[in-house]
């Protein structure tokens, strides 16, 4: 059996969907810790889920917002068991934030953990 672990970091723009479009019906998280999965796409409208194998494409996510995030917009990202789908762990990335089988916004990776941005 694979190990499980964690990426490293990330840095992470999120854009929501409003919640009469399919977001969260509380708002975007703010402050704290959020696990979402995520799908990675080439194109944002390429998320399908008519079949197994879509929902494959669900993968586990930690979204660390700090104090000072606005409105959940931007966060550090690990991703678990990041070897299944390392090809997507690069800047430019793009990803649906997914509840269920529902996304309820997009990302995109912004930086990786060696040009992450840390304010403290």
């Amino acid at each position: 059996m694979d190990n499980v672990y964690l990426s490293s970091k990330f840095q992470v723009h999120l854009d929501w969907f409003p919640a009469n479009q399919g977001g969260r019906k509380n708002g975007p998280p703010v402050g704290g810790d959020y696990t979402p999965t995520v799908v990675f796409v080439e194109d944002l409208g390429d998320l399908k889920f008519s079949d197994q194998e879509s929902l494959e494409k669900h993968h586990s996510t930690l979204l660390e917002f700090s104090e000072d995030s606005l409105e959940g917009i931007d966060a550090t990202a690990r991703f678990l068991s990041p070897d299944a789908f390392r090809e997507f762990l690069k800047p430019g990335s793009r990803f649906y934030i997914m509840e269920g089988a529902n996304a309820v916004g997009v990302g995109l990776i912004i930086s990786d953990e060696e040009n992450l941005n840390y304010s403290s």
